[in-house]
C-alpha cells in the first residue's frame, strides 16, 4: 500500500498469508519437539527452511526448474504458497481460485502439527 502496489484480492491474500503462517508455526513446534536445544533448532531450522524455500521456488521461479525438480517442488509448503501468490498478483485470482492451494497448505499444518503434538506429549508426560 505505502508505494502503490496492487496485492490483488485481500480476502485470498489473508487466506494463503495465514495458511502458510500455520504450516510456519508447526513446523518451527515441531522443530522444537525433536531438538533438544535452541542452538540444534537454530543450526538445523535455518539451513532446512532456506533449502525447502529454494526447492519449492522461493527463490528462483518454479517455471524454470526441469520437469523432475518441478514435480519435486511440490512436495514443499513454499511451491504451494508461491503458486497461490502468483495466481493472485498476476493472474488477480480470487480466493476460489486459490482454495486447492489454501487447502494444501492447511494440511501441511495438520500434519506437522500433530507430529509436534505426539512428539511433544511424548516427551512432556511421564510413561506410566
Amino acid at each position: 500500500m505505502l508505494f502503490g502496489v496492487r496485492w490483488g484480492d485481500p480476502l485470498a491474500l489473508v487466506a494463503v498469508v495465514l495458511a502458510f503462517a500455520l504450516v510456519g508455526a508447526a513446523a518451527g513446534l515441531l522443530l522444537g519437539a525433536v531438538m533438544r536445544t535452541q542452538e540444534q533448532a537454530g543450526g538445523v531450522g535455518v539451513p532446512l527452511a532456506l533449502a525447502l524455500a529454494a526447492v519449492g521456488g522461493s527463490m528462483v521461479p518454479a517455471e524454470l526448474f526441469p520437469p523432475a525438480l518441478a514435480r519435486v517442488s511440490r512436495l514443499t509448503p513454499h511451491a504451494w504458497g508461491n503458486a497461490a501468490l502468483t495466481e493472485i498478483l498476476a493472474e488477480d485470482a480470487g480466493l476460489g481460485a486459490v482454495l486447492d492451494e489454501v487447502a494444501v497448505l492447511l494440511a501441511f499444518a495438520l500434519v506437522l502439527g500433530v507430529a509436534a503434538a505426539v512428539l511433544l506429549r511424548q516427551r512432556l508426560l511421564p510413561r506410566g
